[in-house]
């Protein structure tokens, strides 16, 4: 209620109540008041599995998370450097964008269904894997003289599978399609 001095004819002082107007109850919260966290969450939940072509019992993925074409353009224009002493180049310009986009890497067995393992090798059932000294060492490489690009390479058996594995992720990270959209 609002109250409202008004003065009548005889200069005497009346108070008229008058009623506030009606507003909708506030809403507690609604996806516009948490566009932030909303936001956070949808980012975080932008990452997918990919199989590693032709691992095989065990089968390897890799969840990668969303990969920006600014990132992938840097990537490529560094080792387009190389273009004159390296035919590979463009496959280590992939291994350097994808490398620390990896979440984890991970591996199935068919006698153990929906089971992931880690590729730690003294530690199967231990954290997820990543590109990091630990899958260097299950890949036999020597963790202290290999980087994360040569780690990731050593996944691959061939360039072309390589290129084919980068070409899915970045197909998926450009693209919103129905298999994003199954996430929302």
């Amino acid at each position: 209620m609002v109250e409202i001095n008004i003065t009548d004819n005889n200069d005497d002082e009346v108070v008229v109540a008058w009623p506030e107007p009606e507003r909708p109850a506030p809403i507690d919260a609604t996806p516009l008041f948490e566009l932030k966290s909303r936001r956070d969450k949808i980012a975080n939940e932008l990452v997918k599995s990919f199989q590693v072509p032709r691992w095989e019992n065990p089968e390897v993925f890799c969840e990668i998370a969303i990969i920006e074409p600014s990132v992938l353009a840097k990537a490529i224009q560094k080792r387009e450097k190389q273009k004159k002493t390296r035919d590979d180049w463009v496959a280590w310009a992939y291994c350097d964008v994808l490398a620390p986009s990896v979440k984890r890497v991970y591996a199935t067995v068919d006698t153990i269904p929906d089971t992931e393992f880690s590729l730690r090798k003294d530690d199967p059932t231990g954290p997820a894997t990543r590109v990091d000294h630990d899958l260097a060492r299950a890949l036999g490489l020597d963790p202290s003289e290999t980087t994360a690009s040569e780690t990731f390479r050593h996944l691959f058996f061939s360039e072309g599978d390589l290129i084919e594995f980068a070409n899915q992720v970045f197909r998926w990270s450009a693209v919103v399609g129905e298999d994003a959209d199954e996430n929302f």
